[in-house]
């Protein structure tokens, strides 16, 4: 049941980076889209890693 949990909030934020990468792209011109998509990565990256401990 815990790995089940932790899949879905997996998937959820790697939807929401996908979402925040577009919405990123269409209203941000190349450079600054750039900067800001590893920053979203970085920060979905660290908070799977520190919500892992819960599961």
């Amino acid at each position: 049941m815990k790995n089940r949990s932790f899949a879905i909030l997996v998937l959820s934020v790697i939807l929401l980076d996908i979402l925040l990468i577009t919405l990123a792209l269409k209203t941000l011109n190349l450079v600054t889209s750039f900067v800001i998509i590893p920053v979203i990565i970085g920060m979905s990256i660290y908070f799977i890693k520190k919500n892992k401990q819960f599961f």
